[in-house]
This record gives C-alpha cells, structure tokens and sequence, in this order.
C-alpha cells in the first residue's frame, strides 16, 4: 500500500533567496527611516546642552550684572566654559580646577582638565567624548564656542593682536564687558553660542581656554590651517562662514575653521534670549547680522 502524500514540504532554494531579498529589501528601507531617528535624537540632545549653557549665561549675568567673560586674561582664572561650571551644576569641577592648577588659578595646565563634561559635547560628532581627550591625558577638548562678533581680527584687517573685529558679539573676549540690558539689536537677534567641533590632533578646543580654543568669529579670517594634515589639500582662503563639513569630517583640520557641525544640513545656535534654533548651512548669511549686539541690523527670521 503506497503512503499517503505528506502534508510538509521543504521550501526550495528559489523560495528561500525570494525571502532572503524581500528581507534584504525591508531592511535597507528601515535604516534610512533609524539613522534618521537617531539623528533626531542626537540633534535633540545637542539643542538641549545648548539650551542648558545659554541659562547658565543668564545666571551668571542675574549674579555678577555682567555677561560671562570667554576669557579673563588676567588674574588668568579660565574661558567661558570654566567660569559656567558653577552655573550648570558643576560645582565641584570649577573648585577642583581652581584647587589643582599649577600654579594655582591657572586651568589650562589642571590635571583635572581632562574631565569628559558631557554637556559639552554633541553627540552628533562621529568621535566619542573620551576620545576628545589630548593625547597627554590633560585636556578635554569641546564642541561648542562663544560667538565673538563677525571675525576674529582688529578694525584694520590684520591679525595684530588677534582682537576681534569692531562690529563686536555679546561674548567678544576684547571689549568692555557688557550687560544683557545693553544689547540694543535685542537678546532674541543675536546669537551667542554656536557649534564647533575641535581640530582633529585636538591643539584647538580646550574648553578650559578662550581665545581661539572657545570662541570665534561667524565670518572668520583667522586661518589656524592652510592645509588639511591628511591629504595635504589646501584649506578654503578667508573669510569662512558658517558651512557644512569638507570633506573627511573629522579627520579635516580645516573644518576648524568655521562654525559647523555634524547634524544633516545645519546646526544649532543658542540666542541671546535663551532659545535655541536651527539654522541651515544654506542660511549662514543671516548669522553675521545675528552676531553682533548692537549692530542695528535688521534680520529676516523667516530662514530660520
């Protein structure tokens, strides 16, 4: 008696590549859609540092009736971003940096200057916190710079001095110090933070310095490079405005530069007023009327 025919049968070797390609298919749709999600969300955190640092600028003008200085030359006592420790629940790292300079007062040399402060860095940059750490161990290196005005020069174009240009910013690191009260162009027109990854060897980002290691001009004509150190290609001339990444990201130390970020398609920019917006790297001309205080510009906001 023949066996009844069974009700199971294996899948083919067609059917099983059919299946392998429509899942192959489902997911090259789906990472685009991820990527996107976690870009979004990388972006959200990097507005949300922002956010926290232009409050502590707040509070540190409502104590002292000054805005925060990017660089006390002297007493030396550290940029912008040690003296907002305090101001953003960290408290204990500003004594520390106070207690272990040497000699005492100067941060830049610290040991403890090597501590990873997450708020100060975006998570959008392709290089982890820990690695934004000199390769001596002493220093960690940040993602954001005060905005100093339009350039980083003097009145005559020349690099004398490294002061910066006359049409000043709130957080400028040469002229008189300045009251929120006293920005006529108004707080929510000006920027006063931007994005700026550090330089690939790391020689420029300190967040325990100012000068040119946390702050900068939106239509730079300080040129740190002239070359890209891995292919030797040369860097854009002056001035440099705000712009999209060239190409090697990180690895280009010409990307120091300029403002810019690793978000697709801009980056963020803290206001004088405490808000934080998105500007796209097509718009960067708006940002040099946006960085000064009292500049009597007028701003179409509509790019942003």
């Amino acid at each position: 008696m023949r066996p009844l025919p069974s009700s199971r049968r294996a899948f083919t070797l067609i059917e099983l590549l059919v299946v392998i390609a429509i899942i192959a298919i489902l997911i090259g749709l789906l990472l685009p859609a991820v990527q996107k999600v976690r870009e979004a969300a990388s972006r959200m955190k990097c507005s949300n540092n922002l956010k926290q640092m232009a409050l502590g600028v707040h509070n540190y003008e409502s104590t002292t009736g000054l805005v925060l200085p990017v660089h006390d030359y002297y007493p030396y006592r550290g940029g912008w971003l040690v003296q907002l420790l305090p101001y953003v629940e960290q408290q204990p790292l500003f004594d520390k940096i106070k207690s272990e300079g040497t000699p005492p007062g100067a941060p830049s040399i610290a040991p403890i200057c090597n501590t990873v402060v997450t708020m100060y860095s975006c998570p959008s940059e392709p290089r982890s916190p820990q690695s934004k750490i000199t390769s001596d161990g002493k220093y960690f290196d940040t993602d954001y710079n005060a905005v100093g005005g339009w350039t980083y020069r003097d009145g005559d174009g020349s690099n004398a001095g490294g002061i910066y240009d006359k049409n000043e910013g709130v957080m400028s690191a040469w002229h008189p110090r300045k009251k929120f009260v006293a920005i006529t162009d108004g707080l929510s027109n000006t920027v006063i933070i931007g994005e700026k990854p550090p330089s690939p060897n790391l020689s420029y980002g300190w967040f325990t310095s100012g000068d040119v290691d946390t702050v900068w001009g939106v239509n730079n004509h300080r040129q740190l490079y002239t070359t890209d150190n891995a292919s030797g290609t040369p860097c854009p001339l002056a001035p440099f405005p705000p712009r999209a990444p060239l190409p090697g990201g990180p690895t280009n130390r010409c990307n120091v530069l300029f403002f810019t970020s690793y978000h697709t398609g801009g980056s963020n920019w803290a206001f004088g007023d405490g808000s934080i917006k998105f500007i796209p790297f097509s718009a960067a001309q708006i940002l040099q009327p946006l960085s000064t205080g009292s500049g009597g510009e007028v701003v179409d906001g509509s790019a942003y």
